[in-house]
C-alpha cells in the first residue's frame, strides 16, 4: 500500500502516501504529538458517535471536556429496545437519566447517581470501567495508543462536512495492545479476534489543517458479528460546562 512509516521526527512530509499533499505526517508519533499540542489548548469538543453491531444501531451525541481525571461530559444515547438515555460525568461522578421502565416509573426522579469509587453501589464497578472508557474517548489518548501499536499505511486528502482534512489509514497490531488499551477495545474482544486468526485491525483517522481530529472509524469482526464504530468531533475549543442534575431529581435504581 502507498504511504510511509518514517521516523518519529514530528515533521510533516510532503508525500506521506496517497494524494495527501503537503503537511501530512510520516509517523503516528508525529501526528499524535501535533494533535496533542493543538487539542490540549482546545480541550473541548462536541462528539457524535455511531455504533453498529449485531444488526442494531447505537447513536450518541454530546459534549466533552478532555481533562484527564477532571474530564467532564454530557451525552444522550439512543439504545435499541430501551429508548433514550442521558449520561453526565461531573467531578468523577456519573449521573444517568434512565427510561421510565428502568426506574420504576418515577418521573419526578429520573436520574440515578453512581460513584465509581463507592464499593456499596452494585453499579460502581461497572461504571468504574465506564470512567476509563470516557477518558479513552479523548482522541489524544487514542492516538497515543495508535502510535504504540500501529503503522500508517496510507494518507489521502479528503474532507469531512466540507472541511479539508487528511485521512490517515492506520494498521494496528493486536499483539501490541495492552489489557487496558486506550482504543476502548475490551481484552475479551481482542482475544476473540486473535482466536479467529485476526492479527491486525484498521483505523481511519481524519485530521484537519489545524491538526485537530475530526473523525475516527474502525470496523472489525467480534464473535462472528460485524462491529462498526464512528466518532465525529466538531466545535473544538467551544466551552463545555456540565452540571449535576438537581438533588430533588435523583432517585434510586430499582432493587438497590
Amino acid at each position: 500500500m502507498p504511504g510511509t512509516t518514517g521516523g518519529d521526527t514530528g515533521t510533516p512530509t510532503t508525500t506521506a502516501g496517497g494524494d495527501a499533499g503537503t503537511g501530512a505526517f510520516d509517523s503516528i508519533k508525529a501526528l499524535s504529538d501535533a494533535v496533542s499540542e493543538k487539542s490540549t489548548s482546545a480541550q473541548s469538543a462536541k462528539v457524535s458517535m455511531k455504533t453498529k453491531a449485531a444488526g442494531q444501531n447505537i447513536d450518541a451525541e454530546g459534549a466533552f471536556k478532555f481533562a484527564g481525571e477532571d474530564t467532564a461530559m454530557q451525552m444522550t444515547m439512543s439504545m435499541p429496545g430501551l429508548g433514550e438515555m442521558e449520561m453526565r460525568l461531573v467531578d468523577g461522578i456519573f449521573y444517568m437519566k434512565m427510561p421510565a421502565e428502568l426506574t420504576g416509573g418515577n418521573a419526578a426522579k429520573p436520574w440515578i447517581k453512581i460513584d465509581p469509587n463507592d464499593p456499596s453501589n452494585p453499579l460502581a464497578q461497572q461504571m468504574d470501567g465506564a470512567m476509563g472508557t470516557v477518558e479513552k474517548a479523548d482522541p489524544r489518548k487514542m492516538l497515543e495508543q495508535l502510535a504504540q501499536s500501529g503503522t500508517i499505511k496510507d494518507v489521502k486528502a479528503d474532507s469531512i462536512n466540507g472541511e479539508d482534512a487528511k485521512k490517515y489509514t492506520i494498521e494496528v497490531e493486536l499483539a501490541k495492545l495492552g489489557e487496558d488499551n486506550n482504543l476502548g477495545i475490551d481484552p475479551t474482544a481482542v482475544k476473540e479476534l486473535e482466536k479467529a486468526g485476526v492479527k491486525t485491525i484498521t483505523y481511519d483517522v481524519w485530521v484537519n489543517d489545524d491538526n485537530l481530529p475530526l473523525r475516527f472509524v474502525t470496523e472489525m469482526q467480534v464473535m462472528g458479528q460485524n462491529v462498526e464504530v464512528q466518532a465525529d468531533y466538531t466545535d473544538w475549543g467551544t466551552p463545555v460546562e456540565v452540571e449535576a442534575p438537581p438533588a430533588s431529581e435523583i432517585g434510586e435504581m430499582p432493587g438497590s
